[in-house]
């Protein structure tokens, strides 16, 4: 399968981070996962990935990835925002719990071309 593009999910717990890995990367993506914020940050350095998949644990870091890269789309999963809170903490979307992995591919999908057409124009 082709390279679709590189994706980073932040999650804190493991089996979950493991299904959205697993799924992501049986459809192309590239993966990088990271279980603590710290680590998080320092991969989206190193990494430069074109997504973020941020765990709700984890949605302070919202704002800082977005400092890291304008570029990269963060997705919040796992807790519901308004979309004004969504927008206030820089997040691109979200996706509810319990997690359906078609609905976090199309995000994913469609955040990828997105910023490829953006980059192209």
């Amino acid at each position: 399968m082709a390279y679709r593009g590189k994706v980073l999910v932040a999650e804190d717990e493991y089996d979950i981070a493991f299904v959205l890995s697993k799924s992501l990367r049986d459809m192309g993506y590239k993966v990088i996962e990271a279980y603590t914020p710290e680590e998080c940050i320092k991969k989206i350095y190193k990494e430069k990935p074109d997504v973020a998949l941020i765990d709700g644990m984890f949605r302070d870091l919202c704002r800082q990835i977005k400092e890291c890269s304008n570029s990269m789309a963060v997705v919040l999963h796992s807790v519901v925002c308004s979309e004004e809170e969504l927008k206030k903490i820089g997040a691109d979307d979200q996706i509810h719990r319990p997690l359906n992995i078609r609905r976090v591919i199309e995000t994913i999908d469609f955040l990828v071309s997105r910023k490829l057409k953006i980059l192209n124009a």
